[in-house]
């Protein structure tokens, strides 16, 4: 974790380098909170976590590609692929759950997944089409606020206990509060 940190620090900006090293700082960092619970690092490497994580991985770094341009109006390219990463995390996501055990929970955390794609892919499409400065700075506080009920979705399919998939979740009414004075992204 620290060398990708500091290979993003200290290395090149704005090219698609930096933006998978964005997206390996924040996998390494949730894979580093995960191995500190009560799972052990055995089961972690054996299980569905590390293609989970890849696909985290992959989800940041599209974020940060739909992101690279946010403080000018947005190059389409960039928005479409960085769409292209978020559309493609979350349906390896989708995937991996088919992967587990069977289970009403994960099921309906994949449609819960399903949605979020949904409802971001209508925000994102609509945005690309007309990627003014402000448009896509909404685009990208969009795509990290969806993290929280992602992280839901992901404590619901590991944990299957609604209750705590709820309480990850209940983090947005602090997020969104805390949203109107400071920048998100």
């Amino acid at each position: 974790l620290s060398a990708a940190i500091l290979a993003y620090d200290f290395g090149p900006r704005g090219n698609f380098l930096a933006f998978a090293l964005m997206g390996l700082c924040r996998g390494l960092n949730l894979l580093l909170a995960v191995s500190t619970g009560t799972l052990p690092l055995a089961w972690i490497l054996a299980s569905a976590l590390l293609p989970w994580m890849a696909a985290y991985v992959l989800y940041i770094f599209g974020v940060t590609w739909f992101a690279r341009y946010e403080t000018t109006d947005g190059k389409r390219p960039f928005l479409i692929g960085g769409i292209a990463c978020v559309n493609l995390a979350i349906l390896l996501w989708c995937g991996i759950i088919l992967y587990l055990p069977r289970s009403i929970v994960r099921l309906g955390a994949g449609m819960i997944l399903l949605w979020i794609l949904t409802r971001l892919d209508i925000r994102l499409w609509q945005i690309a089409r007309n990627p003014t400065t402000q448009h896509v700075q909404s685009g990208v506080r969009a795509l990290l606020m969806a993290i929280i009920p992602i992280h839901s979705a992901w404590m619901l399919i590991i944990t299957e206990d609604p209750y705590l998939a709820i309480g990850v979740l209940l983090l947005m009414v602090p997020a969104r509060f805390l949203g109107r004075w400071m920048t998100i992204s």
